[in-house]
């Protein structure tokens, strides 16, 4: 009887491949979620950290110039808080995408597996019963 041979392994494989790819880019994504909440969160510990100090010397009878300078620079920091937060946003939609492509790409290779593991076991069970069949063959000419 001849060898299994699965007539959609190419297709498996470039569908196993893609699953890799997507696995990629839902890492590569996650990755740059994770830089974007660190920026975000550095901006934030800037912010408190000037609005801090700006506190501090206000109680020590700072100048106005330069209170007023304190106050543009957390203000900019703020609107860099905000670009900040649009962009984890961003990368946060980009992770949801990531992961909704990677469970299509997962669907259809576990598809494609569930079939090749059926296609096996029938195959499997049809060589069985050519190994039993000649079995039969042999054992009616033993009698003989």
């Amino acid at each position: 009887m001849k060898k299994f041979k699965f007539r959609l392994s190419k297709v498996l494989r470039v569908r196993q491949v893609r699953e890799r790819i997507r696995e990629t880019e839902l890492g590569r994504a996650r990755a740059s979620l994770a830089r974007e909440r660190e920026a975000e969160s550095i901006l934030l510990r800037k912010i408190d950290e000037n609005s801090h100090e700006l506190g501090r010397k206000l109680a020590q009878r700072f100048s106005a110039v330069d209170a007023m300078m304190y106050e543009r620079h957390i203000e900019a920091l703020k609107a860099d808080a905000a670009v900040q937060a649009e962009r984890v946003c961003d990368a946060q939609t980009e992770v949801e995408k990531s992961k909704a492509h990677l469970l299509r790409a997962r669907q259809q290779r576990k598809a494609l597996d569930r079939l090749h593991e059926k296609h096996r076991q029938q195959y499997i069970q049809n060589l069985f019963a050519y190994e039993q069949k000649v079995l039969d063959d042999i054992k009616k000419h033993e009698r003989r």
